[in-house]
């Protein structure tokens, strides 16, 4: 029925889905990067660029390992992406509570 136009709510599902995920990737490179950084007490380094090249290479070099690197790499996104989507969803502010 829509013939060549059948496609494109999935192309922005696809679209979002990937923007998630490199998102949520780039949020866990950075906490890794920081404990990466605090371990080496590389402070004088820190800038946030920095705790993401820490955080990405390790987290792109375990790719590498036959076999066990995708799986963790795997459970790696899953993870970022709920981090990335349940960030979206956050309140900025508490719901303020008045007592009675």
């Amino acid at each position: 029925m829509l013939g060549p136009l059948a496609g494109l709510p999935a192309l922005a599902l696809v679209l979002a889905f990937g923007y998630w995920q490199l998102t949520g990737l780039a949020m866990l490179a950075h906490s890794i990067g920081e404990r990466v950084q605090t371990a080496l007490m590389a402070k004088s380094l820190g800038s946030d660029a920095m705790a993401v090249m820490y955080g990405a290479v390790p987290l792109l070099a375990i790719g590498f390992l036959p076999g066990v690197g995708q799986v963790i790499q795997l459970v790696a996104v899953m993870i970022s992406l709920g981090a990335a989507i349940s960030t979206l969803f956050q309140c900025s502010t508490p719901p303020q509570i008045q007592a009675a």
